[in-house]
């Protein structure tokens, strides 16, 4: 099981051995897909699916002993919006949900993403996709990727890309502009200009995508050009920004040379150099 699903239902697990009876109240319905696969050892679990009618019929037959049964009630709700309609339930057992004490009630995803994740990535990356799962950015499914690829704090931006190198994801973005709209779509930009810092380039917080890659594809092959000349650099040159580190300019010159001589990235290879050129 993904990591992140395996501590949440680990959770849900010692809520069951201690409690018996667990009403899980999902009102940012980030744990369908973990809820229906949940299975623990002898204990019935049942999911809100439209009518609290039909899931006090599901479980009546187990509410008639003197002790709670072993039982876990999913609602993708908010408590506040079912009216007290499982108010016996609550009662008889324990609530789970967002921001419910103690902590190890507490279902927020990103409070589970965090706890779960700090083995895998370290407290400090760990606290990076927590922001960005409680600004929205992350999923559950997209939590437990990151826990498979142990990426910190580039974690957005390795889920668009599928990885989180620079030189890689550089030369995708160099490339067209195929996955702009994912970008957008998680607020990603500010990570991504943050990795290709490495390039020894300064891009605009304000600007748009596609004038960020016009001013990464001049940075890369002005610094490629300039390392080229090996000093002997024309005057009409010499104020044309490019990267002054040995780190940067290494950096440069490697992607340049992928660029031009990866079969797929080729076309805009060509394109960006005449561009830059005129």
């Amino acid at each position: 099981m993904a990591v992140v699903t395996e501590y949440l239902c680990q959770l849900i697990a010692k809520q069951v051995e201690d409690r018996q009876l667990v009403v899980w109240y999902d009102p940012e319905k980030a744990y369908p897909d973990a809820a229906a696969s949940l299975s623990l050892p002898n204990t019935t679990v049942v999911r809100y699916d439209g009518s609290f009618f039909k899931l006090r019929h599901q479980i009546d037959h187990l509410m008639n002993g003197e002790q709670p049964p072993r039982l876990v009630v999913y609602v993708p709700l908010d408590r506040a919006d079912t009216h007290s309609a499982l108010i016996e339930l609550d009662e008889a057992g324990v609530v789970m949900q967002p921001g419910q004490q103690p902590p190890n009630r507490n279902t927020r995803l990103a409070v589970v993403a965090r706890n779960a994740l700090k083995p895998v990535l370290g407290e400090e990356n760990a606290a990076e996709v927590e922001k960005q799962a409680e600004s929205g950015k992350l999923t559950l499914a997209d939590l437990n990727k990151l826990a498979e690829q142990g990426i910190g704090s580039t974690a957005v931006i390795s889920l668009v890309y599928g990885t989180s190198s620079p030189q890689e994801v550089a030369l995708a973005f160099l490339s067209g502009d195929r996955l702009d709209a994912e970008v957008e779509k998680k607020s990603a930009r500010n990570e991504l200009r943050g990795l290709l810092a490495a390039f020894d380039i300064d891009l605009p917080e304000k600007s748009a995508l596609p004038d960020l890659r016009d001013r990464l594809a001049r940075h890369v092959l002005m610094t490629d050009l300039v390392a080229g000349l090996a000093g002997a650099v024309p005057a009409k040159l010499a104020s044309v920004p490019v990267a002054e580190t040995p780190v940067g300019v290494d950096h440069c010159t490697r992607l340049a040379r992928t660029w031009r001589n990866d079969r797929e990235a080729r076309d805009s290879y060509v394109a960006a150099a005449q561009r830059v050129e005129r």
